[in-house]
């Protein structure tokens, strides 16, 4: 009766309760159980396996190059990254949200293994993800225009929750790949997240898609709002530049900067608050003798964050701060 059971359960490809009924009948494991018990045990090991199995699945079809995961990250001081910014994307948030995210750095930064180790999370949470070299995918389109299946590739493409785009930018777009590229960013704006990882700073993008109209197009659609995250000590360009936007200020003139995550938005207040006292002096002294005169003052003690109303309909602004620095 036992073994007939089991012959039932593989058939209807019940792997779960078959691995786990076959154990039951070997091991005597389940003789202090109560019929609920039992039963419900054994949908529990089906529901694991599904899920294990559904895993699995998603990971093949992403395509990843190899495995790889958050546990592993480095998070050495030298490479500028945030533990606790990369917590909050390993929440997935960004991806139900349709936002894109941006990790830039130079070689050997780890860009690559991030972007892998959060497509790997999003597997295992159930999302579809694809995983792409961006020149070798642009190759593909271009032969599958030729093949007339061009509509089937970019339709997959389109199904993906989170599409990553790996190494933008190692080779300038020709003409048929600034148009595909245009086609996958129409099709999945507003609805799907992108994550892209480069070598080349956001700020030449533009150069690297070329044709102005086109170049607009897309990184009208994608830049603004995306998250972004700048291995290698590329913040640097952020804080060595801020004296020298506060210096060209004319009196009474401000400076206001929005940052989207609290690594930028530390360096923003740290900067604001040096210029406006910018004494080196011991607090116990009597007097300043340093020398430094303040700049201005910081009209934000505490920055300006989204309203509520600006939240329903703009959630992206969920993680902005604004602060505010005024010339004397």
């Amino acid at each position: 009766m036992n073994q007939e059971t089991l012959d039932k359960m593989r058939q209807m490809r019940l792997l779960g309760m078959y691995n786990a009924f076959k154990i039951s009948m070997e091991s005597f494991k389940t003789e202090s159980m109560t019929t609920d018990q039992f039963v419900a045990w054994l949908v529990s090991n089906e529901w694991d396996d599904r899920c294990n199995r559904m895993i699995e699945r998603l990971i093949k079809q992403a395509s990843f190059r190899y495995k790889a995961s958050l546990e592993e990250v480095d998070y050495s001081l030298e490479r500028g990254l945030e533990r606790n910014l990369l917590e909050r994307l390993a929440e997935l948030s960004f991806v139900k949200e349709s936002r894109d995210l941006f990790i830039t750095g130079s070689s050997g930064t780890g860009k690559s293994y991030i972007a892998t180790a959060l497509g790997y999370r999003a597997c295992q949470k159930g999302m579809k993800v694809l995983y792409a070299n961006t020149a070798r995918l642009m190759g593909q389109l271009k032969m599958a225009k030729a093949k007339g299946t061009i509509l089937q590739e970019l339709k997959k493409i389109e199904r993906a929750d989170l599409l990553v785009l790996d190494d933008f930018g190692i080779q300038p777009f020709d003409a048929g790949g600034r148009m595909n590229l245009m086609d996958i960013v129409e099709d999945r704006y507003g609805k799907k997240s992108t994550l892209i990882t480069s070598r080349v700073p956001v700020k030449d993008w533009y150069d690297i898609i070329g044709e102005k109209t086109i170049a607009d197009a897309v990184l009208d659609r994608i830049v603004h709002q995306a998250i972004r995250i700048e291995l290698n000590r590329e913040l640097d360009v952020l804080k060595n530049s801020l004296d020298d936007m506060i210096e060209i200020l004319n009196p009474g003139g401000r400076l206001c900067i929005i940052t989207f995550h609290s690594l930028e938005d530390r360096i923003v207040k740290s900067a604001f608050k040096k210029n406006e006292n910018p004494c080196t002096c011991p607090p116990d002294f009597p007097v300043c003798v340093c020398g430094n005169v303040s700049k201005g003052r910081v009209v934000t003690r505490k920055p300006i964050l989204p309203s509520e109303e600006e939240l329903e309909y703009n959630s992206r602004s969920k993680s902005a701060k604004l602060r505010i620095f005024e010339r004397s």
